[in-house]
């Protein structure tokens, strides 16, 4: 088998390209970075580093390809206020994943592609156990529309226990290339517009996605007579980036936006609220360096 040097074929990946459902950072060979929130008045802050390296195999001539790959994310709760319980053991969570991905072509227009991420997501307040697993995964078919490959459409269910909804959610992206200057991405979980300038070596972009982050409690949280085991953050987030590229394979990126939903709660089981946050909207930073293919 050989690594594969990059191909338009790898663009399915692009376009599972968003933290949402797991799909992060999978056209990328590795990279670092930070995401900040920044709570309004009382409201406690959020900070995440993350670290990830993606090792893509190309396992024969017929574009069929292989991606393993691993990431490592920290991230830190600040809280500015007593809620009327201990939050000593919120203060910091440890997520390691594992993520598989394949991709091939179907026929000359339909390309297939699947990923499947196991995780281990916990505040490691107690020894692991199975209930600091989630999983998140998805199908996805695109489909090439023109013979100049400029547009595309994506459609496929995804599932991620992250955004706390523990059932398949629809994908459905339609992205086009207008001119060497201009693309966009129309669709769900993830709308923008990107314009390239100075040669491609830089780009702005406006973006509108779902994001989020999903841990277990290694230890129970009495919250008014019932136990929270989970603690997940849900997140509709809206901005701009700007994008520098260092030749073919380094890129700088710092994006910069606003909180249109942003939810913190504690929950039994997956989804059944026991502690709501009732977090204000706010303003949202990330930033970092990657390695493309």
């Amino acid at each position: 088998m050989k690594y594969f040097r990059f191909s338009h074929a790898l663009i399915c990946f692009v376009c599972m390209g968003f933290s949402f459902a797991g799909f992060s950072q999978v056209s990328d060979l590795g990279g670092i970075d930070y995401t900040g929130i920044f709570g309004k008045d009382d409201d406690p802050n959020f900070g995440r580093v993350r670290v990830w390296l993606n090792i893509p195999t190309k396992l024969n001539d017929r574009e069929h390809y292989l991606v393993n790959g691993v990431r490592y994310s920290n991230a830190k709760i600040t809280f500015n206020q007593d809620y009327g319980f201990d939050t000593s053991d919120l203060e910091e969570f440890h997520a390691l994943e594992y993520t598989l991905g394949y991709t091939f072509p179907l026929n000359e227009k339909w390309r297939f592609t699947a990923q499947f991420s196991p995780t281990i997501a916990s505040n490691l307040a107690n020894k692991l156990t199975f209930d600091d697993i989630i999983y998140s995964g998805g199908i996805i078919l695109i489909r090439t529309l023109n013979n100049e490959k400029k547009s595309r459409l994506s459609v496929g269910l995804t599932y991620n226990q992250t955004i706390g909804i523990p059932a398949p959610i629809p994908f459905v992206t339609y992205w086009r290339e207008v001119n060497e200057h201009f693309t966009y991405t129309v669709g769900v979980p993830i709308s923008k517009v990107k314009y390239f300038f100075n040669n491609k070596k830089s780009s702005l972009e406006a973006f509108a996605r779902l994001d989020g982050y999903f841990a277990n409690l290694s230890n129970d949280i009495q919250v008014n007579g019932t136990n929270a085991e989970k603690i997940s953050l849900s997140q509709v987030v809206t901005g701009i980036g700007f994008d520098k590229y260092y030749g073919k394979r380094l890129n700088f990126f710092v994006k910069a936006g606003y909180l249109l939903r942003n939810s913190l709660r504690l929950n039994e089981n997956i989804s059944d609220e026991v502690f709501n946050f009732d977090l204000s909207n706010s303003f949202y930073f990330r930033g970092g360096f990657k390695f493309n293919f």
